[in-house]
């Protein structure tokens, strides 16, 4: 069954006093037929689509972990919540955006004994 979203989701702070937006894609597989590896590329352009980011990263603004964890730097917490909202403009959404894949492939495990004389 496909999950529908993001499989992972960090905001990641940096030196410069920005930050930048880690949506994850996760694909688990039990065949590397090649066509497998077109299914996460699809999945992200999809992603990419400006009104599911939107409401993607909309979810985040009402988390309560962003403001636990920002709860020392206000004015960061207040910069990625006006970022991640409706009115930032989809190319400076992206100009943070990093999209890490992870594939995995189910497979039958055999342990082949090398002896050395």
């Amino acid at each position: 069954m496909n999950a529908f979203g993001d499989d992972s989701v960090h905001i990641v702070l940096t030196k410069e006093n920005d930050f930048q937006i880690w949506l994850g894609e996760a694909k688990f597989y039990n065949d590397l037929d090649d066509k497998r590896f077109i299914e996460p590329l699809n999945s992200i352009a999809q992603m990419l689509n400006s009104a599911i980011i939107r409401k993607e990263l909309g979810i985040l603004t009402g988390l309560n972990e962003l403001d636990i964890v920002l709860s020392d730097t206000p004015e960061m917490l207040e910069k990625v919540k006006s970022t991640l909202k409706n009115f930032t403009s989809i190319d400076e959404i992206k100009k943070r955006l990093h999209v890490p894949i992870l594939l995995l492939h189910e497979c039958e495990i055999r342990f082949i004994r090398h002896f050395v004389p």
